[in-house]
């Protein structure tokens, strides 16, 4: 990592002759592993999910990354340097933020090829770009998220429930979240409601 790194400061680049922005994409992919609890009254409902997210930060190199990617494993000491992307539970009561933390596992994916470091090493060390090689940070969360619950048509309602994910304010401009995949891996029949995708 060079001195001169910032944690502080998304991996986003500018166009040297147009001056664009041009942001970093940050891709978020989610398990639902289960639906604690859905509370009608208080208008909130309780899930467990795992969620990845992964990008890539050019200002990184790396020196020899496995094909394993469990291998790749920065230490916390590590990880707490890196940047990692501020997005925001919009609907929990206090719009918890995603940040570092000891039980989240970051990895890197070996993925872009690997240059030789200088003759002047004397343990030859391969070499690899963090802008091809891609930062996947996973962690498992039990939030109690805000849903508007729409009882008219009780009992044959069906309601829609989400788990806002939202750029921090100082970040819209330079930083993008594209959702690449969600999976629902507990039972989808419950005592009163189907789960449905």
């Amino acid at each position: 990592m060079e001195d001169n790194y910032n944690k502080n400061i998304a991996p986003f680049t500018v166009d040297a002759v147009t001056e664009i922005v041009d942001p970093v994409q940050v891709n978020i992919s989610s398990e639902i592993l289960d639906i604690l609890n859905i509370n009608e009254v208080e208008q909130t409902f309780k899930l467990k999910f795992q969620l990845a997210l992964s990008w890539y930060d050019f200002r990184l190199i790396y020196h020899n990354l496995k094909a394993s990617r469990i291998a790749n494993s920065p230490s916390f000491e590590e990880v707490h340097k890196l940047w990692i992307p501020n997005i925001i539970f919009g609907n929990t009561e206090n719009n918890d933020v995603i940040g570092t933390d000891p039980l989240a596992k970051v990895t890197i994916s070996k993925e872009g090829a690997f240059s030789l470091s200088d003759e002047t090493v004397v343990n030859e060390i391969n070499v690899f770009k963090g802008s091809e090689n891609k930062i996947i940070f996973d962690m498992v969360y039990t939030k109690t998220l805000k849903c508007i619950y729409e009882l008219q048509l009780y009992p044959f309602d069906t309601q829609k429930c989400m788990v806002n994910l939202e750029v921090g304010k100082y970040e819209r401009k330079i930083m993008t979240i594209l959702p690449k995949s969600i999976e629902m891996m507990s039972e989808t029949l419950l005592s009163q409601y189907f789960i449905t995708g």
